[in-house]
């Protein structure tokens, strides 16, 4: 009935209406289609850059990491002398462990493992043991800084007459020296 009262042009201009309506959705459709395409490799563009970037970034957050205070602060601290062989060598060793262990808990193990050592530490050989027990590379440096400011004498010529920045080695070598002195401790008499 509808279609009994509108002539053949109005008719073919609803046609072509809807032909031309076909058409721009058949557009947006395709637009929207490249659309996905572009923003899918946009993804896939930034998940590749992020992946090159991120041993960067993480450099940059370590970076911005606070870091430990230095373990030496002359204006706070009583320099206990040791000018080498004498009975004071091992109670300024006692001391001076306790010292770096305030620091980096785990000294003793490290300082323990360096005066085991028959053989010259280098510093490769150094940062991997630090590395494995203790976990930061700073210590070897930090524990040369410390042995620097802290001996006088003979045990000063051996931290000067060292592979540069090595304390584990200056500290093995003072062990190695003056440990003779450890076995003229007197045993704990018993309760």
């Amino acid at each position: 009935m509808l279609a009994a009262s509108i002539t053949q042009d109005q008719w073919e201009a609803v046609q072509r209406h809807i032909a031309s309506q076909a058409e721009a959705l058949t557009n947006v459709n395709n637009a929207l289609a490249a659309a996905q395409a572009r923003v899918s490799a946009l993804e896939t563009e930034h998940l590749a850059t992020k992946a090159k970037l991120e041993p960067a970034t993480k450099l940059l957050e370590k970076a911005g990491e606070k870091k430990p205070d230095a373990l030496i602060d002359d204006k706070h601290m009583v320099k206990p002398t040791c000018d080498g062989p004498s009975k004071s060598f091992m109670l300024w060793d006692f001391k001076f462990k306790n010292f770096m262990c305030g620091k980096f808990p785990q000294a003793d193990v490290v300082m323990k493992w360096a005066r085991t050592q028959e053989t010259e530490i280098s510093i490769a050989r150094a940062d991997a043991k630090i590395k494995e027990i203790e976990g930061s590379l700073d210590f070897n440096n930090q524990l040369c800084a410390a042995l620097a400011n802290l001996l006088d004498s003979e045990p000063f010529s051996i931290s000067i007459n060292t592979e540069a920045r090595n304390g584990l080695e200056v500290y093995r070598k003072l062990r190695k020296k003056y440990s003779w002195f450890e076995s003229m401790k007197t045993p704990k008499q018993p309760n």
